[in-house]
């Protein structure tokens, strides 16, 4: 009777805390990808009470990425990345910066010279260092975080075949990493970011790779997991591997773009988050069109109680879990990898109110609680 009078009061106590950031500060800093365009400069008075209620950490959905940033060779626009750095500042909330290098969402002239041939080695290495320089020059400390890399292990473990790869070598994520050790201080955190990390022949080529940045004396920080998952996967047992494995190798998690997929998928889907893959729309894979049923609701909240569950447990391993998304609206899963489609993966439905897997994360502090108890 006791525990459960305790519980009680606990789940009281979590339900009427005033954001997921406040439950969560004893364990992990709670954040969102911002649309920042549509978020804080057209419609700031629709989205930022949440953002400053709910989150003490923000990133660029894609207003950081370089594609965003410096289109053209010698042409930066910070006007987006400035509006959420400024934001965040005044909010006192930390930015993770997403991304320095990835092979998707940059420009094409960044790899080619001025006849349009690929450029060399030396040149490439030069227009990364400047690039890089730029960025902390602008925003120093503003910025805590960097994903360094984003997405260069293939599924089988071995390093992706992009430009990267193609002109600066097997080792270019080593280059990357050392340059960053070199342009920015030790106080902010270096991270290699990817998705499928629960694959096990992918987890083990990223674990090499950080051996060998760690072998050659080379700063990494953090490993980004992106979680986009689904209500089937991956396992409990494969998400506290990652966990344990990644952190065995003295690194943090950041758990970097959290949603969890509750449409049906077409059995040719290969599954993580590769964008350049897209299928043809069904209207039997949309079935949530007109409604997102009670049922389902409750199943999402029942897999977003069970994660948060995994990373109560290994809190001490985590650094930072970000959510993919401020609301269901504003999700990436309504375009990929069928487009148009009305996905639900968020703790927010499209009119910015809590669904039952919100709450259920903000109690799951107290159901923690409770196991010790007992």
């Amino acid at each position: 009777m006791y525990v459960r009078i305790l519980l009680l009061l606990n789940l009281s106590f979590y339900l009427s805390a005033s954001s997921l950031k406040e439950v969560y500060k004893d364990k992990f800093r709670i954040g969102s990808a911002i649309n920042i365009q549509e978020q804080l400069i057209q419609h700031p008075e629709k989205f930022e009470a949440l953002i400053k209620k709910e989150f003490n950490s923000l990133v660029a959905e894609n207003a950081m990425k370089w594609e965003a940033l410096n289109p053209q060779k010698g042409v930066y626009n910070f006007k987006l990345a400035d509006a959420l750095v400024n934001f965040a500042y005044k909010n006192n909330m930390q930015v993770v910066g997403h991304v320095l290098f990835w092979h998707n969402q940059t420009p094409d002239w960044l790899f080619k010279d001025d006849q349009g041939h690929v450029v060399s080695k030396d040149e490439l290495l030069k227009r990364m260092r400047f690039h890089i320089t730029t960025l902390h020059q602008r925003y120093g400390n503003k910025i805590q975080s960097w994903d360094v890399v984003n997405e260069a292990i293939d599924e089988d473990g071995s390093v992706k075949n992009t430009p990267w790869k193609k002109i600066l070598g097997d080792d270019w994520i080593l280059q990357a990493f050392q340059m960053a050790e070199e342009v920015f201080p030790s106080s902010t955190k270096l991270i290699y970011n990817d998705f499928n990390v629960f694959n096990k022949k992918k987890l083990t080529g990223i674990v090499s790779m950080v051996d060998q940045l760690l072998a050659a004396g080379i700063r990494i920080d953090a490993i980004g997991v992106q979680a986009h998952w689904a209500l089937d996967y991956p396992s409990d047992k494969s998400i506290e591997n990652l966990i344990n494995q990644i952190s065995s190798r003295g690194l943090k998690i950041d758990i970097s773009e959290l949603d969890i997929d509750v449409l049906p998928m077409l059995k040719s889907f290969s599954g993580g988050a590769e964008i350049t893959e897209n299928h043809s729309y069904k209207q039997s894979m949309d079935p949530y069109r007109k409604e997102f049923p009670k049922a389902k609701q409750e199943e999402l909240a029942a897999r977003y109680a069970n994660i948060f569950r995994i990373f109560l447990k290994h809190s001490d391993k985590i650094d930072r879990v970000n959510f993919w998304g401020l609301n269901d609206q504003f999700s990436w899963k309504n375009e990929w990898p069928i487009s148009d489609r009305k996905n639900h993966p968020l703790l927010f439905d499209r009119n910015h109110q809590a669904k039952a897997a919100y709450y259920r994360v903000l109690q799951s502090p107290s159901i923690e609680l409770k196991g010790s108890t007992q």
